[in-house]
């Protein structure tokens, strides 16, 4: 067996490895750590929840939540308030304070204290 058979050339140049979907995203992803309110947009019942930015860009970004959200809900994001030595850390280049977002992705995660779910978002 060759590394050939093993990697795919795929058409933007980019080397991936069989079997392993290629990165799709847009824009470079900037770590984050900043506090957020999400609701789900337009629904007959208001509800927030707390949730914590993982990354962003300019196009979307991936936050951390207790509750999930299916593909294709529309959340109302805006950042939340935080003490100062606690809040935004990371860079914060390209982080909306308010926007509307398309869910696209949702993924469970469990540790030993919790279950939590990563949730990658387009904005509108």
């Amino acid at each position: 067996m060759t590394i050939q058979q093993n990697y795919k050339l795929q058409p933007d140049g980019k080397i991936v490895q069989s079997g392993i979907q290629a990165d799709q995203r847009e824009d470079e992803r900037i770590r984050s750590h900043a506090p957020l309110i999400i609701a789900p947009f337009s629904t007959k019942f208001h509800r927030e929840y707390a949730s914590m930015t993982f990354n962003h860009s300019r196009g979307g970004m991936c936050l951390e939540a207790a509750e999930p959200f299916k593909p294709g809900s529309v959340l109302y994001i805006r950042l939340g308030n935080a003490p100062a030595n606690q809040v935004y850390q990371g860079n914060h280049e390209h982080l909306r304070t308010t926007t509307l977002a398309e869910v696209k992705w949702s993924r469970e995660y469990r540790d030993k204290f919790s279950t939590y779910y990563r949730i990658g978002v387009k904005y509108y």
